[in-house]
């Protein structure tokens, strides 16, 4: 079972690989200063988006497995994601070329947990459609 649900998900684990680089190449690119104008004005924007589609993949990718946190069953992927996401945001305190913003951190929350929610409402929904 477990082989069968590894190889489900194959598609999803590339797909996130793939991602995970633009992502590293965007955040390189804004600690070095060199991101287009364009990309800093809808900046927010990117954040909800950019981090939202990570949640998304990595929640695919790592099977839609959950962790438990006293009585509640918490999405891993979109948890990691959310993890890192301030880390990152903290981290930038510590760079002359960014800043640490409050409102950055929750464009990238609310876009994590707005992904992963309209995800499993679409699976839901597709899930209905073919029973």
């Amino acid at each position: 079972m477990k082989q069968q649900r590894r190889s489900s998900n194959r598609g999803w684990i590339i797909a996130f690989w793939l991602y995970f680089p633009i992502l590293l190449v965007i955040s390189v690119c804004a600690y070095l200063k060199i991101l287009p104008p364009q990309l800093t004005v809808y900046d927010k924007f990117g954040h909800f988006i950019l981090l939202g589609i990570a949640s998304f993949l990595s929640h695919q990718a790592l099977g839609r497995r959950t962790v438990k946190a006293i009585a509640f069953l918490i999405p891993l992927g979109p948890l990691l994601v959310t993890f890192f996401s301030l880390i990152d945001e903290c981290l930038q305190m510590l760079s002359s070329a960014r800043s640490f913003s409050l409102i950055d951190l929750g464009a990238n929350w609310i876009g994590v947990w707005v992904f992963y929610w309209v995800g499993e409402k679409m699976r839901r929904d597709l899930k209905k459609k073919s029973s």
